[in-house]
Formats: C-alpha cells, sequence, structure tokens
C-alpha cells in the first residue's frame, strides 16, 4: 500500500478522530446548552424576586394608606363636632364652617387628596320641606386647582356622589369609614368619610420606588387599568395578553411578549398590583455570550483535530505489519515474526506479538507429551474409579450389617408404647439402640452412641449388642455397665468407645444407669414437666473399674420416657445456633401429649427442619417410652 498504511489502519484512524470529535464537542455543546439555560433560569428568577417585592411592597403602601386615612378621620372626633350638631337644628344659622375646615385640613394633612366626601350627620334634626330629608354638613375637595374643601349644607337624600354610583367592585374599595360623634355618654351625631379610590391607587403608584425600564401598574375591582404615566398605559394595552382582563393567582409571574409582569392582589379590596419589566434585551445578551462560547469551543476543538492528525498516523504505521504476521500464524506459520519499531505500546504489541508466535510454537511441541500423560491420567482414574466402587461396595455391606444389628420390630409390651427414630451421618453410623425382654416380664432397653463412623464404629456396635444380648437381661445395669467396659478395654480398639444407657421397666417402675450418654428425660402427665434423670459415667472402654450407678423412680399412667444420642441435641440451625437441652425440653414438653409414635414424628421433623436437606454431622437416635394409660 502507498505510504506503508493499509485500509484497516485507515480505518482505525479515522475511527481515533471521529471518536475524538464525538467525545470533544458533544460535552462542549452540552456544557454550553447548559450554562445558557441556567443564565437564563438564574436571570429570570432575580428579575421575578424583584418584582414581586415591588409588587408586594405597592400593596402594602394600599393597606398602609387605607388603615391612616380610617385613623385620621377618627381623630376628627377631637374637633368641636358636638357644638356643629346643635348648630344644624338651625341649618340658616350654621357658621364657623370654614375655620372647621382648615382644621379638618390640618387633621387630615398629606392623605386629604384622597378624601372623596365627608359628611356629619346629626343623629335627630328637624325634617326639612321636603318630607324625609334631614339637614347635613358635607365637606368635598374642590377641583385640584383649589387647595381647600368645599362646603355645604345639603340634605341626606340629596348628597350622594358619582363613586356611589360606580360599578360593584369600585364600591368595595371606596366603602364609607362611619365614626359616632359623643358629646359625653351621648352620641349626638355621625362622620361618614368616603375615600376616593381612583387617587388613591395612582398615589401608591406615584409614591412606588422603580428601576429604569420598569412599568408598575394597578387594576380596579372594576378592571380599570392605572399606570404613573399614560405612556406606560399605552405599552400594556399594546400586549398580546389582556392584562386588565386575565385573573393571574396574585404573585404569579409571566413571560407576556418581551415583558415580564408579576401581579400581587390587595386582600379584602380587589385590587391588583403589578410590575412589568423588559427581558428581551437581557434574554438576547445571555445568548449572544452562549454562542460567542460555543463558537471558541469550536474553535478550541478544531485546533486540537489538526495536531491530533500527526498523531494517529504515527499509532497506525506500524499496524500493517502486525497485520500480516497475524495472518502468517492463522495460516499456520508459527516462525512468523514482526520487526519492533518504537518503545511506545505498538512497539509493545509487537513483541507481545512475538512472544506469542514462539509460545504458540512452544505449545505445539508440549501437544504431543500432554497428549501421553492425559492417556496415562485417564488409565489412573480409571483405576481409582474400580477401588472406589469396590469401597463403595464394602461400606454398603457394612451399613446393612449395621443395620442388622438393630431391632427389625420393636416389641409389643402391655401397658407401654414404643417407638424409635434413627439417621446416620454416613454409610455406617455409630448409634445403636436394643431391647430385651426378660422372664419375668421385665423390659430392658439399650440405646448408644460409638466414637467416630464407618467399619470401626460398626465393630463396637456389633460387640455391645453381642454383650446386651447375652447378659442384659440377668445382670443389674451398673453391673453389665462395668462388664462392656473390661470387655471393650481388652479389645484394644485403639482410643474406640462407646457411650451406652440402659433403662429398666418392671411395672411401673423404671431404672435408668448410664456410661456418658446425655441425660434421660421424663415428662410428668399429671404437673406437665420434664425432669432429667442425670447420672454422670465413663464411655465403656475408657477406665477400668469405674463405678457406674443407677436411678429408680415410679412411673404413672401417661408419663413418657426420651433417650437419645447427641446427635440431636449439639444439632446446629443455619445461623449456626447450637439446639442444646433446653431446646430437647421444649420440644419434648410440646409433643409429650401424643403417642409414642406422634412424639417420634414431631422429633424428626425438628431434625429435617434444622439440617434443610443437608448430610447429618453426627447420628441420631430417639427412643420413646410412654406408659398407657390402661393395659391394651
Amino acid at each position: 500500500m502507498a505510504g506503508g498504511c493499509d485500509p484497516w489502519s485507515m480505518k482505525l484512524r479515522t475511527q481515533l478522530l471521529l471518536a475524538f470529535s464525538l467525545l470533544a464537542i458533544s460535552p462542549l455543546a452540552a456544557i454550553v446548552f447548559y450554562s445558557y439555560l441556567s443564565s437564563e433560569q438564574a436571570f429570570r428568577q432575580a428579575v421575578e424576586v424583584e418584582e414581586q417585592s415591588l409588587a408586594d411592597e405597592m400593596s402594602q403602601l394600599l393597606t398602609m394608606d387605607r388603615q391612616d386615612f380610617r385613623q385620621r378621620v377618627r381623630g376628627l372626633n377631637r374637633l368641636p363636632l358636638s357644638e356643629l350638631m346643635r348648630s344644624l337644628q338651625e341649618p340658616e344659622e350654621v357658621s364657623g364652617l370654614k375655620d372647621l375646615a382648615l382644621e379638618i385640613g390640618q387633621e387630615l394633612g398629606d392623605l386629604e387628596p384622597l378624601l372623596e366626601r365627608l359628611r356629619f350627620i346629626p343623629a335627630t334634626a328637624p325634617l326639612l320641606p321636603s318630607e324625609n330629608d334631614r339637614a347635613i354638613v358635607v365637606f368635598r375637595p374642590r377641583p385640584p386647582a383649589s387647595s381647600q374643601l368645599e362646603i355645604f349644607v345639603a340634605t341626606l337624600s340629596g348628597s350622594e356622589s358619582e363613586t356611589e354610583k360606580a360599578g360593584p367592585g369600585f364600591r368595595v374599595l371606596s366603602r364609607n369609614f362611619d365614626f359616632p360623634i359623643r358629646e359625653g355618654d351621648d352620641v349626638v351625631g355621625r362622620i361618614e368619610a368616603r375615600m376616593r379610590p381612583d387617587q388613591l391607587i395612582a398615589s401608591v403608584l406615584e409614591r412606588a420606588p422603580r428601576s429604569p425600564g420598569e412599568v408598575t401598574f394597578a387594576i380596579d375591582p372594576d378592571g380599570r387599568l392605572y399606570t404613573p404615566v399614560e405612556e406606560d398605559r399605552d405599552l400594556l394595552n399594546n400586549l398580546p395578553l389582556d392584562l386588565i382582563g386575565e385573573p393571574w393567582i396574585g404573585g404569579e409571574a409571566r413571560v407576556v411578549g418581551d415583558l415580564l409582569v408579576v401581579q400581587k392582589a390587595v386582600p379584602g379590596t380587589g385590587v391588583r398590583f403589578g410590575v412589568a419589566r423588559p427581558v428581551r434585551e437581557s434574554l438576547e445578551q445571555i445568548r449572544k455570550a452562549a454562542v460567542r462560547n460555543m463558537i471558541f469551543g469550536i474553535g478550541l476543538v478544531g485546533l486540537a483535530f489538526f495536531g491530533i492528525l500527526p498523531l494517529t498516523a504515527h499509532i497506525t504505521r506500524h499496524l500493517s505489519a502486525l497485520t500480516r504476521g497475524a495472518e502468517r500464524i492463522a495460516a499456520g506459520d508459527l516462525q512468523a515474526r514482526v520487526p519492533v519499531y518504537s518503545e511506545n505500546e505498538i512497539g509493545q504489541l509487537a513483541r507481545t506479538f512475538n512472544r506469542m508466535a514462539f509460545e504458540l510454537s512452544e505449545n505445539q511441541r508440549q501437544l504431543l507429551e500432554q497428549e501421553r500423560q492425559r492417556q496415562e491420567q485417564q488409565l489412573q482414574q480409571r483405576l481409582l474409579s474400580a477401588e472406589n466402587d469396590r469401597k463403595t461396595q464394602e461400606l454398603e455391606e457394612a451399613r446393612s450389617f449395621q443395620l442388622s444389628l438393630l431391632p427389625k420390630a420393636l416389641p409389643q409390651i402391655p401397658g407401654l408404647d414404643l417407638a424409635s427414630y434413627t439417621k446416620t451421618a454416613t454409610e455406617v453410623g455409630g448409634d445403636y439402640y436394643d431391647f430385651q425382654e426378660g422372664p419375668d416380664g421385665r423390659l430392658t432397653v439399650a440405646i448408644g452412641d460409638a466414637t467416630g463412623h464407618g467399619a470401626r464404629a460398626g465393630t463396637m456396635v456389633a460387640v455391645i449388642k453381642s454383650l446386651f444380648s447375652s447378659r442384659a437381661a440377668q445382670a443389674r445395669l451398673p453391673e453389665f455397665l462395668a462388664e462392656a467396659a473390661a470387655t471393650i478395654k481388652r479389645m484394644e480398639l485403639h482410643r474406640m468407645a462407646m457411650a451406652l444407657a440402659l433403662v429398666r421397666l418392671e411395672g411401673r417402675r423404671v431404672t435408668v444407669s448410664s456410661a456418658g450418654m446425655p441425660p434421660v428425660l421424663l415428662f410428668r402427665r399429671q404437673t406437665r414437666e420434664v425432669e432429667e434423670i442425670v447420672l454422670p459415667g465413663m464411655p465403656l472402654g475408657g477406665i477400668l473399674g469405674y463405678p457406674y450407678g443407677e436411678h429408680s423412680t415410679e412411673m404413672e399412667p401417661g408419663d413418657t420416657l426420651l433417650l437419645m444420642t447427641d446427635g440431636f441435641p449439639e444439632m446446629l440451625d443455619g445461623d449456626g445456633e447450637v439446639l442444646g437441652y433446653e431446646g430437647i425440653r421444649r420440644l419434648f414438653s410440646e409433643a409429650a401429649e401424643g403417642s409414642a409414635q406422634a412424639i417420634i414424628d414431631s422429633l424428626a421433623a425438628a431434625v429435617e427442619e434444622r439440617s434443610d436437606g443437608a448430610p447429618l454431622e453426627d447420628d441420631t437416635t430417639f427412643l420413646v417410652l410412654r406408659l398407657k394409660d390402661s393395659p391394651g
């Protein structure tokens, strides 16, 4: 290929350039776009918070003006109004009204322009010639050119103003402030004051601070729009959204045209104050900054792109030689080698290729030797399999022999309910139990546990069974244990031993003797308590001449004996917890009211539950002897 490159290396070079472009430009575009969105969002939130604060401030100004106006009208009670009320008895003699007007103006102070009308109404006054009319004094502002109050005496029915004829929403905002006029404890009349809602709203808008470009406005309960200057009204009326008729929730912000608009409703008045600020220019600046950043970033990526061209050419320069060497290896030429031109990763790859080719040739040389060894191993495996089959057969025969040492059937003793259970841990177990009936009707029961498992444990069981069959029925229980211990000791079974417990039943009397076995449990039906019969003793085959003891007690109908090997109390559950003798007592007590077989079934279920189907670590055997309530 021209220039020492083949199509494969050119394809790799193109992939490297494309991967670089995608990994550089895509994150850059994502960062710029995210920066633009976050900047725009932050700007809008800042403007919205500022406008919301201004709308809240205007709402508070209106509420404060109304409260202040109400307090100042209430303060008019300090003026000599009772004399005015008496003079209204003779309307033609009303005097001093101009002086009173000046005092009223001083009381109202800067809130006087908000006054629409102030009426003084006597509590009682003679009717005028027109029936149902009464004389009152009315103060109201003169036209804006004058700063004095206009004063006249009118009738109660003829003093309505244009505001009282306005819409219902406006009347809510301009409702009367009504206070009584007192002389001592007597009410001689009342004061009625009415504000000018339009002047109140205009006053708030004029005093509200605003930044350059901001437009403040208000909408009264009847939908009329107020702005500080007429140009602002034209701007709001030209918006695509009808601000006056739009029922916005107080405080909600919206972008309308080029403006970000916030409105705030004044509770209980029906008035909404709002602020609109142009945001298009600021958002446009944010967009331009994002575009500039994007163009600058792409320019940097372009410079890096041209800088990576010679680097990719250097990386792919020697790949064609590696490709040809790999093709020769694939064709079976294990002597193929490639030149090493550099110390970088490509050179390391060439050295690895050469080492691989050498190892392949060495592996090929070793194949015959490995095949020969494999055949020898197969032969050894077949021999081992035959040996294992032979041992398995022997173990099965030993297991059958060990099971043959156990009773084929339980003795049928009148008045006694018997049941048994055994489960071995290996093919040949070390647990043993047996029964021996004497000529006088007494029953001797044995249960034992040889150390270990396998054929040696089976031999120990066979010896004990032989001794038990020949001597157990006649000898006292401690004497039999001593003779068995001496016999096993003489056999020199190399540390083999056997724990054994004997129980003899003569009517209701039970005698227990033990050589290293777990306690015998006795359930008393009358008290529902479980007694432990514990006798110290060395296992058979241990110490010669050990003095074995015995324990006798009386059983009542319904009482039950439980004999067991140590496999069950030492059994672990899935969490590694030992069942223990307290657990055995609890399980036995819960099941002891049933028959002997029912007790065995309950304990066997507990064995299966704790083992959870896994092989046992030790043999487990139970014997249950229950004295029936009546013979048969």
